[in-house]
C-alpha cells in the first residue's frame, strides 16, 4: 500500500517528536529536524520549494507557530513561505492553532465561537489562522488542546504536581477553580492519522482535538487519589489573567467518528509505575 509523503514541520518540538514516532509507520516523514538540527528553514523559500517539490510532498503537518510576540514577523514569513509553494503544487496543509484562542467561556466552546485572544500566544495563533483563511487554497486547522504524554513529562502542571508529589518541591496556583482541556498524546496522534486518511471526505476547515475539560481543584484531587497522599500548594498572592477554557470535541467524534481513548486519571496510574 502506497504511504502518503508528509512533510513534518516544526518536528524538533514537545508534539513534533510525537507525532513522528506514532505516525511514521504509517506514512513517509519528511522533517524538518533531524537530531534537534535544523534540515530545512522555512524562511528559505528557494530550498523550502526544492524540498517539496523533490520530494513530492503531498500533506504538510505545520506546527509551527505562536510562541512569543517577538517572533510574529518570522512566523508570518515562514508559514506564507508555506502556503505560496503548497498553492502552487497542490499540497494539502494541516495548520495546528491552539485551543486557547477560544478565552474565557461558561460553556463549551465550539468550531463556531469567535476568539478571545488574551496574550500573544493566542494573538498569534489568531494571526496564522487568519493567513491560511485568506491565502491557501487547500487547509485545515486544528485548534488542540492540552497534550500530555505517558510520563507526564512535558512542562505544565501535571509535571509539576508529580514533582512536587516525588520531591517535595513547593508548587503554586493563582485558581483552582480554572478549567482547561487536556488530551493524551496518543489520541492527538490517532486523530491526526484519521484526519490524513480522510482529508478530502472531510469539508470542515476548522476541527477542535480536545478531550477532558478539568478545573485545578479536580485534577490535584486525582493525583492526591492515586498517590494516596495530600498536595501542599500555596495560592499566588499577585494573580494574573488565567481564564477558564472549556473545550468540546462533538465535531471531531462525528467525522472522525473517534471516541478518546485515555484519561488524566488512567495516564497518572501508569506514570507512577514507570
Amino acid at each position: 500500500m502506497k504511504k502518503n509523503k508528509i512533510f513534518l514541520a516544526g518536528s524538533s518540538g514537545y508534539l513534533g517528536k510525537i507525532l513522528h514516532d506514532r505516525l511514521k509507520s504509517d506514512f513517509f516523514l519528511i522533517c524538518s529536524h533531524r537530531k534537534k538540527k535544523k534540515i530545512i528553514d522555512l524562511k528559505n523559500k528557494k530550498k523550502l520549494k526544492e524540498l517539496i517539490k523533490n520530494k513530492k510532498i503531498e500533506i504538510v503537518l505545520n506546527l509551527v507557530g505562536g510562541q512569543n510576540e517577538l517572533s510574529k514577523k518570522k512566523l508570518i514569513i515562514e508559514n506564507s513561505n508555506l502556503i505560496n509553494i503548497c498553492n502552487k503544487y497542490n499540497i494539502k496543509v494541516i495548520f495546528f492553532s491552539s485551543s486557547s484562542i477560544y478565552g474565557s467561556s461558561k460553556i463549551l466552546s465550539t468550531e463556531n465561537n469567535p476568539p478571545k485572544p488574551f496574550d500573544s500566544y493566542t494573538l498569534n495563533k489568531i494571526k496564522l489562522e487568519n493567513l491560511y483563511k485568506k491565502k491557501s487554497n487547500d487547509y485545515k486547522i486544528l485548534r488542540l488542546s492540552n497534550v500530555y504524554d505517558d510520563k507526564l513529562s512535558k512542562s505544565g502542571i501535571f509535571k509539576n504536581i508529580k514533582e512536587h508529589l516525588l520531591f517535595n518541591k513547593k508548587i503554586s496556583f493563582n485558581n483552582l477553580k480554572v478549567i482547561r482541556n487536556y488530551i493524551h498524546s496518543k489520541d492527538v496522534a490517532n486523530q491526526i492519522k484519521q484526519i490524513i486518511i480522510k482529508y478530502d471526505r472531510i469539508n470542515h476547515k476548522i476541527i477542535n482535538i480536545s478531550n477532558e475539560n478539568l478545573s485545578i481543584l479536580s485534577i490535584l484531587k486525582l493525583f492526591e487519589k492515586k498517590y494516596k497522599q495530600k498536595i501542599k500548594y500555596t495560592i499566588n498572592k499577585q494573580k494574573k489573567y488565567d481564564p477558564s477554557i472549556k473545550v468540546g470535541n462533538g465535531l471531531a467524534r462525528k467525522i472522525l467518528k473517534y471516541k478518546n481513548r485515555f484519561s488524566l486519571a488512567n495516564t497518572i496510574i501508569y506514570s507512577k509505575r514507570s
